[in-house]
C-alpha cells in the first residue's frame, strides 16, 4: 500500500481506493496495526478533501491508529489536516508542530505537513517540509514541484529555478519506468515552463491531458503551465474545465 502511495498518479481516485482495500486486509490481519490504520486515513483523507468525497471520513482512522500508537506522527498529521479544514487554525498548527517533532524523518508526515502549511500560507515552513519530504524520497517528483510553487509565492525566483531543475530530472526518471504516467508529465511540464523550454512544455502538457483527459487536478495544474507560458485563455479554459466537475 505504501508503495502505491509513492508511485502513484496524483489525482488517479483508484490509487486511493486500493491503498484503502490493502490497508483494509492488513487490519484485517492484525487489528492493532497503527500504521496501517494511519496510512488508510492518508488515503481516505485525500478522497474527502481532495475528490469532495463527503462520504469518506480519515479522521476516525487517523483516531484509531492513536488508540494503538498515541505518538504515531503520521496519525498526527492527519489530525491536524482535518483541524485545518475545519478551520481551527491554531488546533491544526499545534498538531502539524507535534507530528514533525515525533517522527521528523517521515516522509508520510512531511507530504502532509507541507500540505497543511502551504494551506495556511506558510509558505516558508511549507517549502522546508516538501524539500525534507523530496530529501527523503528520491522518486518523489510531486514534492520537489511543490518547492516550485512554494518558491513562487516567496518571490524566490533562483529557488524555483533549481527546484524546476530537480522536478524535471525526477520526472523523467519516473518516465522510465512508467511513459503513461500523466502526472509526472504535468509536473514536468510546468518544470520546463519555468526553465524556458516553452514548446516542449505544450507538448508535455497536451500530452498529459490526452492521457488522462477526466483528471481534474491535472487540469488545473496544466492550467498553472498555461499561466507560466503566457497562454492565459488556454489557462481559463481548462480552469472552468475543472470548476465544473468540481465535486462530481
Amino acid at each position: 500500500a505504501r508503495q502505491y502511495w509513492v508511485a502513484g498518479n496524483d489525482g488517479d481516485w483508484k490509487r486511493e481506493e486500493l491503498i484503502i482495500r490493502i490497508c483494509e486486509r492488513a487490519i484485517g490481519i492484525d487489528p492493532e496495526y497503527a500504521h496501517a490504520w494511519a496510512l488508510m486515513a492518508i488515503a481516505q483523507t485525500h478522497l474527502r478533501f481532495r475528490q469532495g468525497r463527503p462520504d469518506v471520513n480519515g479522521l476516525e482512522a487517523a483516531e484509531r491508529a492513536l488508540s494503538f500508537d498515541p505518538d504515531l506522527a503520521e496519525a498526527h498529521a492527519v489530525r491536524a489536516w482535518h483541524l485545518l479544514e475545519q478551520g481551527q487554525q491554531e488546533d491544526a498548527g499545534r498538531e502539524i508542530a507535534a507530528a514533525l517533532r515525533l517522527d521528523p524523518e517521515s516522509w508520510e508526515v512531511d507530504k502532509v505537513a507541507g500540505k497543511v502549511l502551504f494551506i495556511q500560507g506558510r509558505l516558508k515552513d511549507a517549502a522546508t517540509c516538501y524539500r525534507k519530504a523530496a530529501e527523503l524520497m528520491d522518486m518523489d517528483y510531486h514534492a520537489a514541484g511543490m518547492v516550485e510553487s512554494c518558491c513562487r509565492g516567496l518571490g524566490d525566483m533562483d529557488g524555483r529555478f533549481q527546484a524546476a531543475k530537480v522536478t524535471l530530472s525526477r520526472v523523467e526518471k519516473a518516465l522510465e519506468f512508467n511513459p503513461r504516467d500523466a502526472s509526472a508529465i504535468a509536473n514536468g511540464a510546468i518544470s520546463l515552463a519555468i526553465i524556458g523550454e516553452s514548446e516542449r512544455s505544450r507538448e508535455w502538457a497536451e500530452r498529459a491531458l490526452a492521457l488522462e483527459p477526466q483528471n481534474y487536478i491535472l487540469r488545473y495544474n496544466i492550467a498553472c503551465t498555461y499561466v507560466e507560458l503566457g497562454d492565459q485563455a488556454r489557462a481559463l479554459d481548462l480552469i472552468e474545465d475543472s470548476l465544473s466537475h468540481l465535486g462530481k
